[in-house]
């Protein structure tokens, strides 16, 4: 006998697959202006000077990173320096502050965790993966009994 395929229709409550969470407006996520404040206030609680900062990074990255490109990533009025995200790990590690990466993951609408909070999440999330292994194998022991 056959069946007649049942008819989907768009019902506008249900978002598409590709959908994103939200829509932004135009430059809603840009982060241009407050990017250099956010490397420059990193760089004054580091206590190191900027050549400091400069060659640490140098050595992390394996490049040439100068305290020209740090002054121009900063300045306010250099809009078209921007900070090049594969400096980011080399930057943070060579400041020992997190901010920056904390600031772009919240604009993004994102949480950044660090340390003691990141562990707490990474516990409970294996603790999470645990329970489902367990009931899994629950359901195949249940399965096997049956047999």
């Amino acid at each position: 006998m056959y069946k007649k395929k049942k008819k989907y229709t768009d019902d506008p409550r249900q978002p598409g697959l590709f959908d994103g969470p939200d829509e932004y407006a135009y430059g809603e996520l840009s982060i241009a202006d407050e990017a250099p404040k956010w490397l420059a206030r990193a760089i004054r609680r580091s206590g190191k000077d900027r050549a400091e900062i400069a060659e640490e990074m140098s050595r992390l990255c394996g490049e040439p990173v100068s305290i020209h490109q740090i002054n121009a990533w900063t300045a306010q009025s250099r809009q078209l320096h921007n900070f090049p995200l594969k400096y980011l790990p080399a930057f943070l590690v060579a400041t020992g502050d997190f901010e920056v990466a904390q600031n772009t993951a919240e604009a993004a609408g994102c949480e950044w965790l660090v340390g003691r909070e990141r562990a707490m999440a990474e516990i409970t999330r294996r603790q999470l993966l645990i329970r489902r292994k367990q009931a899994e194998i629950e359901r195949l022991e249940a399965l096997v009994e049956s047999e």
